[in-house]
């Protein structure tokens, strides 16, 4: 029931970094174009508190629909195979294992996909706010978590991987998996 919902809350994560990245192209991108901010701006506005404001909507946004898709996949997931409540053990960089509650495993990696959807909203907000070019913005935010997407699948075993924050399209892996190195022993054996 675990893997499922593991593996479908991961497949949701995926998504919900589109998802949040056209969020952002529709609050921001599209509001400074028609002219909608500069509207809210001579209404004793700062620019900060716009830029927040946009901010926490997608934050709001994104968390709450990964919140009811991931419960109902956790729900589907018991409904289907059963639940278990037997702790499972995470291992953390290889060196360390905790025994874990399998919901706090699950909730820890729904956390780990907003800190992901948020981080590309920002750098998507960002983006936007260098250039007028809006459109082409939401095209570059969405090269960018595909660049990134393509070095995590090619990159996750090796040390530059941890050095590229943008290359963490999946943040929850870095967690759990680095590999080890050769004078480590653990290959030889």
């Amino acid at each position: 029931a675990y893997d499922f919902a593991y593996y479908l809350i991961a497949i949701i994560g995926f998504i919900m970094v589109f998802i949040g990245i056209f969020f952002v192209y529709k609050l921001f991108g599209r509001d400074r174009k028609k002219g909608k901010v500069d509207v809210v701006l001579t209404q004793d506005a700062s620019f900060n508190a716009v830029f927040a404001g946009k901010f926490l909507a997608v934050f709001f946004a994104t968390f709450t629909l990964l919140l009811i898709l991931s419960i109902l996949i956790i729900l589907t997931s018991f409904l289907i195979y059963g639940a278990s409540f037997t702790p499972v053990l995470a291992v953390f960089n290889l060196s360390s294992a905790y025994v874990v509650s399998p919901i706090v495993y699950l909730l820890f990696k729904v956390l780990c996909i907003e800190f992901e959807v948020m981080f590309f909203a920002l750098v998507t907000m960002l983006l936007m706010n260098v250039s007028r070019k809006f459109d082409l913005m939401f095209g570059v935010s969405l090269g960018i978590y595909a660049v990134s997407f393509v070095m995590n699948i090619f990159l996750s075993g090796f040390l530059v991987y941890a050095l590229l924050p943008f290359a963490h399209t999946n943040l929850f892996s870095c967690l759990l998996y680095t590999s080890p190195s050769p004078r480590d022993g653990l290959l030889s054996r």
